[in-house]
């Protein structure tokens, strides 16, 4: 080093050597001076080196010289037993080769090297180390340098211009997430949405995708994107319990003004890992080795999108252009080239070809394992090229901020068509910090309702009437004129969530551009007085008293009026809602000595409350009994027309046919009967239920030989065998048709059988 640099010791001594070097190198004067003496070759390494910020691995330092084809392999670099550095040669001057240009530069006291690279080594030597840096009193004497991209690529020829659409993006969520809210929709088991329900979901959208064959939402990026970008902004929730996904309802997203929903779209992606760019690289398989944390992906994403910020908007630009940028200035912008502590000794890993890439489960802090990777210079070409490019072609351009330009075309091959060039649009600049927010107006386009009862939205429509209009009309189509029917079945349904038919045809009025016509008005009224004639009123409390007298005596006085609503027949009326509205009409009663019986729950009634009597009356505990109670007896008792319930052989017949047995009905019985169950109502039930079924009667006649043996020879006689069937065969026992008595007298006496009457013991 002395040599080189011209500095003159006289001894060879190591420590009068450093001493003199430290004087003489890392200053100023000897920036300037060792500054002429580089070729270059070695001058372009410092600039990089410097454009890098002082400080990068051998390893990319190497590789950038490479591919501008200023150095080559070193004839030496590979040892018998694996890589090992080659020692420079600091008199080379403009050598071909990177030992020797790090050699020089590290004579003249331009850089240092950081790591031993050779494990083996024993002596100090000027072989590249792991990491190359410039003494930071070196950096302040160096000429500023700033990255320039190579023209020599000149601006590729586009075959197909795509241009990208932030009102389509935006216009797509809503559809998206309008049929979620309208139909139930399940989840695989990967977590992907079954494929029946993708078709559906595809056919709503403005930009459908290619549901070709076999491919399903994990071929289709941009509805999985839609679908998970909805869920990160709480539009839509997913319940594993069920693995259905369904829209969350209250939301100020869709009435926000168009930019600021763009922005929330853009944010919500920007900023979080719910989409995942390293997921979708083609030829690479990704295997989780280790539980990740994916921040990793944000802060390379956000990375990308700085670089993107520091090239022109508005005009196209070559997306090489972009990644030659990357590749240069923040070639680590998503891997550190540095070993992962916790993985720095997982030796086991060393004889893989990949080991010493950061695309080893090993070396990188994802752990990861990228296959069919085999080194660091096809990694980067397979990994981060293509994560940059699916930041820009996807995410970047369905949201609408950057327009593509496509090469090539579609041959009989499938050789498919490859984006070239992208151009920033005005709100892609905004969001990007590089331009003012878009003008965007803030009209709801034109509503046009028809005597026909159809209604049409022109664009610019804002997704909140759309949203609005869904809640009472049914849609159509979703082309840029929205058309919706206005249907007594839709304006039901909107009924249910709050709309009344004046409500409809003032939101109507107000965004139509005439006046609504009168028909529509005078239709919307007699559909809201049909569908009044009957009113279900879920969850509410209800007073019934034992006669009408003393309904109407609560209805009178103001203490219980107050609380109580309209009265529904002589002995039931409504409870009027509220928080103390119970307690106080339950003290009320208690004070007038009617203390209340109260059910909240159909399991409530299911408690000891009747008796039967002999005649089939059922004799309940309480003058009034449940309501809940008769949901269980209706079952398998009825009513008469004197108001009593009763069991009866038809109302046991009745049960049977809707499905209940006779234990069934037993067991019901038991629950509610007050003591045990009267036997007459068991024997009763199960003679009505034909619970034992029906029998027959047959009279036998049985002869019985003197043992079973002799049974047996009798039955393999030609004569007799027909008219013997054995009946108890080790007793001897047969029976015989009473019709066929008398042959078999006359057969057996002709073999010295003697018949008496009567069956024997034995």
């Amino acid at each position: 080093m002395a040599e080189i640099s011209g500095v003159a010791v006289g001894v060879r001594k190591k420590e009068p050597h450093v001493k003199a070097l430290a004087q003489a190198l890392y200053n100023r004067e000897a920036v300037a001076r060792a500054l002429p003496q580089l070729s270059s070759r070695e001058r372009r390494a410092l600039d990089l080196l410097n454009i890098y910020g002082g400080s990068a691995t051998s390893q990319r330092l190497k590789q950038a010289l490479e591919r501008e084809g200023l150095i080559q392999e070193h004839p030496q670099a590979k040892a018998r037993y694996g890589y090992r550095p080659a020692e420079g040669d600091p008199y080379h001057r403009d050598s071909p080769y990177f030992e020797d240009v790090v050699a020089r530069l590290t004579c003249l006291g331009l850089i240092v090297s950081q790591g031993n690279s050779d494990p083996y080594a024993t002596v100090i030597g000027f072989a590249p180390g792991i990491r190359l840096v410039i003494p930071p009193w070196v950096m302040p004497h160096l000429p500023e340098v700033t990255f320039e991209f190579k023209e020599d690529t000149a601006l590729p020829e586009r075959d197909i211009d795509v241009e990208a659409s932030a009102r389509t993006f935006q216009r797509d969520l809503y559809l998206y997430w309008s049929y979620i809210r309208d139909h139930e929709t399940r989840l695989t088991q990967q977590g992907y949405v079954y494929k029946r329900d993708l078709k559906k979901l595809n056919e709503t959208l403005l930009a459908p995708g290619d549901l070709g064959k076999g491919m399903g939402e994990r071929e289709n990026l941009r509805q999985h994107f839609i679908r998970l970008l909805l869920q990160e902004m709480s539009l839509l929730k997913v319940r594993r319990a069920r693995s259905t996904v369904s829209a969350v309802q209250v939301s100020d997203f869709w009435s926000d003004a168009p930019p600021v929903r763009v922005q929330r779209s853009f944010q919500a992606w920007r900023d979080a890992v719910f989409w995942n760019e390293l997921r979708h690289l083609p030829g690479i398989t990704v295997q989780s080795w280790y539980t990740a944390d994916l921040s990793l992906i944000v802060t390379a994403r956000k990375k990308v999108l700085d670089h993107l910020s520091t090239l022109p908007v508005g005009e196209w630009v070559a997306l090489e252009r972009l990644v030659n940028r990357l590749r240069v200035i923040d070639y680590e912008f998503l891997f550190s080239r540095e070993v992962p502590d916790q993985r720095r000794y997982y030796g086991y890993g060393y004889y893989s070809p990949d080991y010493d890439t950061p695309y080893s489960a090993y070396r990188n802090t994802l752990g990861w394992q990228f296959s069919p990777i085999t080194d660091e210079a096809q990694g980067w070409e397979k990994v981060e090229v293509q994560f940059i490019h699916n930041i820009v072609t996807g995410p970047l351009h369905w949201l609408g901020l950057v327009d593509l330009g496509y090469a090539g075309q579609t041959d009989k091959d499938g050789a498919a068509l490859q984006p070239v060039t992208y151009r920033v649009t005005d709100i892609g600049a905004w969001l990007l910090g590089l331009g003012d927010a878009p003008d965007i107006p803030a009209a709801e386009g034109r509503v046009v309702v028809q005597p026909n009862f159809r209604i049409f939205a022109l664009d610019p429509i804002s997704d909140h009437v759309l949203a609005t209009l869904d809640q009472f009309a049914e849609r159509v189509s979703a082309e840029r004129a929205i058309e919706y029917n206005l249907t007594r079945e839709s304006v039901y349904a909107a009924q249910q969530r709050g709309w009344t038919a004046r409500r409809v045809a003032e939101y109507l009025d107000k965004i139509s551009d005439t006046p609504l016509p009168q028909n529509v008005v005078r239709t919307l009224e007699e559909w809201e007085v049909l569908h009044r004639r009957i009113v279900i009123h879920r969850r509410t409390a209800l007073a019934q008293t034992a006669t009408p007298e003393v309904m109407a005596r609560l209805l009178a006085e103001e203490t219980s009026a107050a609380v109580l609503g309209r009265r529904l027949t002589p002995t039931l009326a409504l409870i009027k809602s509220g928080k103390d509205v119970m307690p106080r009409l339950v003290q009320h009663l208690q004070k007038q000595g009617l203390p209340p019986a109260r059910t909240a729950h159909p399991g409530d009634a299911r408690r000891p409350s009747l008796t039967l009597a002999g005649d089939g009356r059922l004799v309940f505990a309480h003058k009034v009994p449940s309501i809940f109670l008769f949901t269980t007896l209706g079952r398998f008792t009825e009513l008469g027309d004197d108001g009593i319930w009763r069991l009866t052989p038809g109302s046991v017949g009745r049960a049977q046919a809707g499905g209940l047995g006779v234990d069934d009905i037993l067991k019901e019985l038991t629950d509610l009967h007050r003591g045990a169950l009267p036997a007459w109502v068991v024997k009763a039930v199960k003679a009505w239920g034909k619970y034992y079924g029906d029998a027959r009667l047959e009279m036998l006649t049985l002869i019985q030989f003197r043992d079973a043996a002799a049974l047996r020879e009798l039955l393999d006689d030609p004569e007799l065998s027909p008219y013997l069937q054995p009946f108890i065969a080790d007793r001897g026992l047969a029976r015989v048709d009473a019709a066929h008595l008398d042959e078999v007298r006359r057969l057996l006496a002709e073999r010295g059988v003697a018949i008496a009457d009567g069956l024997g013991t034995r």
